[in-house]
């Protein structure tokens, strides 16, 4: 089939030349030859290819610069041609006001005309508007149907959005319950703001029972992906429990941009000087080390995290127990929730009865863990 296209392309086909675009550009969006086919193709005035060439200018994709007066310019030709994505690319420019007046109301009719289109992103989009109502009145009820197009459509974003919008009450009380399975599936597969939501939802008893366990577990899991919100959340959760350790998380989510983390770490420090507790990160990894070694002459976490990696090296239950929980929860180690596991089947298969019990912990929060 390739074959035939590039047969095609090369004599000129502009629709043949379209698709050597999509084919080179499938596996890397900056491949030098799919802007060259794209160029060829757009050059015919070929609406597909033109509306492309605009979204390139857009996003300053293939070493072009960002330009919205020739990315308008492109959505023009590609609109007369009948292009849903140069619809959407114009209602972009009006949404963002980038090279024509910030208008929404105009943005959002725009957005209905691409996703009339099929366009999955404006689908998404004009449900966001919907939704928040900007550009026009809300309407839940329209943004839920739009957003469960694009979803099904398998847009990357549109299917954490709907869970999210679900489980908040978006499509009443019936529909939290399949907002949180919507939700639960999307953290299984890896996403981490939805594993950041989960975790959060979890620790709040919002729509589920409180677990602390599970909460930990994919609060940790976002983490791992550095997630801030899941960062956020996590100081949040261990804030009573461990401040070191919450000072620490709320720390990193201020760093990833977090404004909240900020504020609220900064409440904590005033919270734990009130009360006298200690609260210094570095102390705290030093001290705990020295514990899971069982040597308070211990001088430093690295020493202590030596001694315990040569432990597990010779097969040691419970050093391979203890590295496993400073990988789970980052102490002194990036988070590292698959490697944590790891360690614990095999102190568990050691015999070590703290490591299978812990074992069961990871059954209970629905880890796929070895029988």
């Amino acid at each position: 089939m390739s074959d035939e296209v590039r047969r095609r392309a090369e004599a000129g086909d502009a629709e043949a030349e379209f698709e050597m675009f999509q084919l080179e550009s499938r596996d890397d969006l900056q491949a030098p030859m799919a802007f060259h086919w794209l160029a060829r193709s757009a050059r015919q005035g070929y609406g597909p290819a033109v509306s492309n060439l605009g979204i390139c200018y857009l996003n300053g994709r293939f070493g072009l610069p960002r330009d919205p007066g020739r990315a308008l310019e492109c959505f023009a030709v590609g609109a007369q041609k009948g292009s849903a994505l140069a619809f959407w690319g114009v209602g972009v420019l009006h949404r963002e006001g980038l090279g024509l007046e910030r208008d929404a109301s105009k943005a959002r009719e725009l957005f209905l005309v691409a996703a009339s289109g099929g366009l999955p992103y404006a689908q998404r989009d004009l449900a966001t508007l919907l939704y928040e109502g900007q550009g026009g009145p809300p309407d839940v009820a329209q943004a839920l149907v739009w957003m469960e197009r694009a979803a099904a459509a398998e847009e990357p974003e549109a299917g954490y959005r709907l869970a999210e919008w679900l489980v908040a009450g978006a499509g009443g009380r019936a529909r939290i319950g399949e907002g949180m399975e919507r939700m639960a599936q999307l953290a299984c597969a890896g996403h981490p703001a939805a594993q950041a939501q989960l975790g959060g939802l979890y620790a709040a008893g919002e729509g589920v029972e409180p677990d602390l366990l599970r909460a930990l577990f994919w609060l940790l899991s976002a983490v791992e992906q550095d997630n801030p919100y899941g960062m956020l959340r996590l100081g949040v959760l261990l804030a009573e429990s461990n401040p070191a350790q919450a000072i620490r998380w709320l720390e990193e989510a201020a760093r990833h941009g977090l404004k909240d983390g900020h504020a609220l770490e900064e409440e904590l420090r005033d919270q734990l000087l009130l009360s006298g507790r200690p609260w210094d990160f570095d102390a705290y990894l030093t001290e705990t080390v020295r514990e899971l070694v069982g040597d308070p002459s211990v001088p430093s976490f690295e020493v202590g995290l030596a001694l315990l990696t040569a432990r597990a090296e010779r097969n040691d239950a419970a050093a391979l127990m203890h590295l496993s929980m400073l990988h789970y929860y980052g102490l002194g180690v990036p988070v590292a929730v698959g490697r944590a596991l790891e360690l614990l089947t095999r102190a568990a298969d050691l015999g070590d009865p703290g490591a299978q019990a812990q074992l069961e912990g990871f059954r209970h929060v629905g880890y796929p863990v070895r029988p």
